[in-house]
This record gives structure tokens, C-alpha cells and sequence, in this order.
């Protein structure tokens, strides 16, 4: 089941960028923007919200096709929820990083001059880590990061509007829910992922 998933997210993810690449680039764009990322069910006992940065290069059309190719950095909130081997306690109230890589295409519909919509689908590797305070003898303690990665895949939308400010060209808030076959603490990493940001010409 998981192979047919993984397959299903390749192909979808290699339609989006021959979507996007298809049409007649117009120019490059810089978008950057800050967020939180909620994760659902049991994993929210696990991952809670905090700060999220993202960051990317936008590949548009003139028929208002686009790629682009994004960079996440997130801290989130995290507790452990299961002990592990070597170590008789819980690791709670620590922070752990969530690195987000991916290449989405996607489509600007313009309402007027001003406001625009823009859904998307992609995908790509995440890399989280997970802190663990391990016990090297009766007195010592240490504390270690176990890393884990793997695929996934994201759809979305961001809403925007044009201004007439040079460095903030436009304004957006950008919508995502993605899902990955990594599970922590016994649960699959998904989320949602919130942010406010810019888009501007290079």
C-alpha cells in the first residue's frame, strides 16, 4: 500500500513541474514569508505550534503557469509520548526542527488587478529531529537528536493582492495541508501550515 502511495505522489509531483515548466516563462520571483504549522489527531500531543519560515524561487508564465521551489524552517514544540530503549524517561517541553523541501505547480487566477488566487500540488524530502535525553550511567545524562526523513507530498493555495510597494510587490496567505509516510511517536507526520508573506521580482 505504501509503495502504490509513494508512486501515486512521484507521478503527481512529476505532472505539476511538466505543468509548470510547459509554459512560456515570464520571470523569476522571491517569495518569503513566516507561519505555524498545526498537526492533527494524536501527533498534536506530540508536535505543537510554534515559529515557521519559508522561503522560495517562483518560475512564472505568461500564461500564469508556475513552478516553484520551496525551503521550510521549522521549530516546533515537541513531547514525547513513548519511552524508548536505554532510557527509563520522557523528553517533554523541548523544542524539535522540521526541514521542508519541496517543487510545487500551480496557477494564478487574477480577480481584477489587485487580488489573486493561486492553488498548487507538489511535493518533496522533510528531515525532522527528535530530541532525546538518553542515560549513560546512574549519574550522567545526555541529550541527543535522533533524525529521520522522507517524502511527501502537499496541495494548497495562496491568496494574494498586488501593491504598489516596490518591496512588498504582493501579500499572500498561503494555505497548505501535507502528509509523509515518516511517523513519530507512532503517528504519520502531516500538518497544516499557515503563513503570511511576499512575492517579489528578482
Amino acid at each position: 500500500m505504501k509503495r502504490y502511495k509513494k508512486t501515486g505522489l512521484l507521478i503527481a509531483l512529476a505532472i505539476s513541474i511538466a505543468a509548470a515548466c510547459s509554459a512560456q516563462q515570464n520571470k523569476f520571483l522571491f517569495t518569503t514569508g513566516i507561519g505555524l504549522i498545526k498537526s492533527p489527531g494524536g501527533l498534536s500531543k506530540v508536535l505543537h505550534p510554534s515559529v515557521a519560515f519559508n522561503s522560495g524561487l517562483e518560475y512564472t508564465g505568461k500564461t500564469n503557469w508556475f513552478a516553484q521551489l520551496t525551503l521550510d524552517f521549522n521549530s516546533l514544540k515537541y513531547d514525547q509520548r513513548k519511552l524508548d530503549n536505554g532510557s527509563p524517561y520522557l523528553f517533554q517541553r523541548t523544542s524539535s526542527s522540521l526541514i521542508q523541501g519541496a517543487i510545487s505547480g500551480g496557477y494564478n487566477i487574477y480577480f481584477g488587478r489587485k487580488w489573486l488566487i493561486s492553488p498548487y500540488a507538489g511535493g518533496g524530502y522533510l528531515n525532522i529531529g527528535e530530541p532525546r535525553l538518553v542515560m549513560k550511567d546512574d549519574v550522567v545524562f545526555r541529550q541527543e537528536v535522533t533524525r529521520q526523513g522522507g517524502i511527501f507530498g502537499k496541495a494548497g493555495s495562496r491568496f494574494g493582492y498586488k501593491t504598489k510597494i516596490k518591496f512588498l510587490q504582493t501579500i499572500y496567505l498561503d494555505a497548505s495541508w501535507w502528509q509523509s509516510p515518516v511517523e513519530i511517536q507512532g503517528a504519520r507526520l502531516q500538518g497544516l501550515s499557515l503563513f503570511v508573506g511576499t512575492r517579489m521580482s528578482m
